[in-house]
């Protein structure tokens, strides 16, 4: 891989810091565009993440950090989706309470969470979507031929 300059190697670092836009990053490692209008600084900071060498050091970072963050937390599709299930089942078995008089209620708190894990674990399924894909074989007629005697 081709040598960065200090500046762009400041630049990836700091923009894989947590919460950093490229117009900080690019502020921090280029200390002059301290004084330039934010457009400019967003520009500059653009054209630099598009180079080619750049744009391969910071995909290189970036996947060390997924990397170090999945085997840190395992997280893995079956993962998260049994963490998901768990926590329906939590909110599940504790929609209905009890107040002092004996009177139950419904915990919005469990059926909110409920609800929410029930649409995430739907996007999954991908029952909810704004695409509809349709296999078909279709005939177009023109407008005349549906007057034709």
């Amino acid at each position: 891989m081709a040598k960065l300059t200090d500046k762009q190697e400041k630049y990836i670092q700091e923009l894989l810091k947590p919460n950093t836009s490229q117009r900080k990053a690019y502020r921090i490692a280029y200390p002059s565009s301290l004084k330039w209008k934010d457009s400019a600084v967003d520009s500059c900071a653009s054209t630099l993440l598009s180079n080619a060498k750049v744009t391969q050091r910071y995909n290189q970072l970036k996947d060390k950090i997924d990397k170090r963050i999945e085997k840190k937390f395992v997280l893995t599709i079956d993962n998260i989706l049994e963490d998901i299930i768990d926590t329906r089942a939590t909110c599940k078995d504790n929609m209905l309470k009890m107040d002092r008089e004996g009177n139950w209620s419904l915990d919005s708190a469990a059926v909110s969470g409920r609800d929410k894990t029930n649409e995430m674990l739907g996007k999954f399924k991908k029952m909810f979507t704004d695409k509809l894909e349709i296999d078909a074989n279709i005939t177009v007629n023109k407008l005349e031929d549906f007057f034709k005697d």
